[in-house]
């Protein structure tokens, strides 16, 4: 992308199973910030409907939410740059197309795989106000996620693995109900 200055911590390329000649591919790279979400949400649905999707598909909801989530955990957890790419491509293994989004950001720490637990269980192990009041606000992203993916995921990298500066992908996949208008 111009404009971004190409440090040592900015984002990598998603590695993903296609060939250029079956993926449309949207990406972009940015300072993490509090208006990312927003406008990576807006960018979601303006890509997705060139892709052949309408506004009010459900696949177009659900996308948002969870772009929306991996990019407020990246902006929230990650480093300076984030970089998010949507990836429409050909399933390798089964017929039909499958939609990748990834968000990369510089932090190592890798988030676990969410734990559902209501609010009304916190209360009855006695958790003190300030506990329950950041439970009621956050930490349920990626329980999201895993609800409207088929599967997420997190990548590594590390500069001498992958050649791709330190950081991770945090990724999901969904299956995409129709070919695209070109």
């Amino acid at each position: 992308m111009s404009g971004v200055p190409r440090a040592a911590s900015a984002p990598p390329a998603m590695k993903t199973e296609h060939t250029a000649s079956n993926a449309y591919t949207f990406v972009r790279e940015f300072r993490a910030a509090r208006t990312a979400p927003a406008e990576m949400r807006a960018c979601s649905v303006l890509r997705l409907t060139g892709w052949g999707l309408h506004e009010d598909d459900e696949l177009v909801g659900d996308v948002q939410l969870v772009v929306t989530e991996l990019v407020t955990n990246a902006v929230v957890h990650g480093g300076e740059w984030v970089r998010v790419e949507l990836k429409l491509q050909d399933h390798r293994h089964a017929p039909g197309r499958r939609l990748v989004v990834g968000v990369w950001d510089s932090s190592t720490t890798m988030p676990s795989k969410p734990v559902y637990q209501p609010i009304a269980d916190a209360q009855r192990v006695d958790l003190d106000d300030e506990t329950l009041a950041a439970l009621a606000l956050g930490g349920r992203g990626l329980l999201t996620v895993e609800q409207l993916a088929r599967e997420w995921g997190v990548d590594a990298t590390t500069e001498r693995a992958t050649l791709q500066p330190t950081g991770k992908w945090v990724w999901a996949i969904f299956d995409w109900p129709q070919a695209p208008s070109p």
